[in-house]
């Protein structure tokens, strides 16, 4: 067996990503409850462009996390 599949690296990506992802989404929310108590309609395209980001961001990570364990697990 070759060395390099011997090597079990655990990445930490993507749960930097879940972090990120998480960031952005309530920073999104945020913004939305904001432009809409001031009536902005500038401030909502921010609001919803940080929330679409927070969530594909939260969604791929969480899509590596579980593809890398799965691999793992397979190669047990």
């Amino acid at each position: 067996m070759k060395m390099s599949h011997k090597l079990r690296s655990s990445p930490a990506g993507p749960a930097w990503g879940l972090l990120l992802g998480l960031v952005l989404t309530v920073a999104g929310v945020g913004l939305w409850f904001h432009a809409h108590a001031a009536l902005d309609p500038a401030e909502d395209v921010l609001a919803v462009a940080a929330l679409l980001a927070g969530v594909f961001v939260l969604v791929y990570s969480a899509r590596e996390l579980h593809r890398s364990s799965r691999a793992a697990r397979m190669h047990r």
